[in-house]
């Protein structure tokens, strides 16, 4: 068989499995290669079981974050979500208005006043609108899109926050 550095090192430390032992022996002896390699590594692992271990000074790591900082991406540092954020939230909250507006005018059954503009606008959504698009379907929707771009607004906010609030 043939033995490796990692056998030796193994042997060193005493982690070398048992069968391996008595043919590591034996290879020694009669491979002078081996037996060189040997006397290095345990020359070396002699002088280093007489170092005294060190200990790292107690604020190292706390120097160490220190020198790092944080890296701003080319897309953070020039391109904001912020107003796309905004841009989404107004027309998500304009077609929420138009379809609570829409379904508010297709559910009334009863006859609209005869003057305004809001009877007109009555009159012709519940007339032209309602029966091709159905609105009162799809008018939820428009309402979780608008809490969720509320939700996603204050999630954003919050973490800026407490990045501020936490900075080292």
């Amino acid at each position: 068989m043939n033995f490796t550095e990692e056998h030796i090192w193994a042997y060193l430390d005493g982690s070398l499995d048992l069968q391996l032992v008595q043919p590591f022996l034996n290879a020694m002896e009669q491979s002078p290669d081996l037996k060189k390699q040997y006397d290095e590594a345990y020359a070396l692992h002699a002088s280093m079981r007489k170092m005294t271990p060190r200990k790292a000074p107690k604020n190292m790591l706390l120097n160490i974050m220190k020198q790092i900082q944080p890296r701003k991406s080319y897309v953070k540092a020039y391109a904001s979500f912020g107003g796309l954020f905004k841009a989404l939230a107004i027309s998500a909250g304009v077609i929420a208005l138009i379809c609570f507006l829409i379904y508010l005018g297709a559910s009334n059954t009863t006859t609209p006043p005869s003057d305004g503009t809001i009877a007109n606008f009555m009159v012709a959504t519940k007339d032209a609108l309602t029966p091709q698009l159905e609105i009162s379907k799809y008018a939820p929707y428009s309402l979780v899109i608008v809490c969720a771009l509320i939700l996603f607004y204050l999630d954003n906010m919050l973490k800026k926050r407490f990045a501020k609030a936490v900075k080292v």
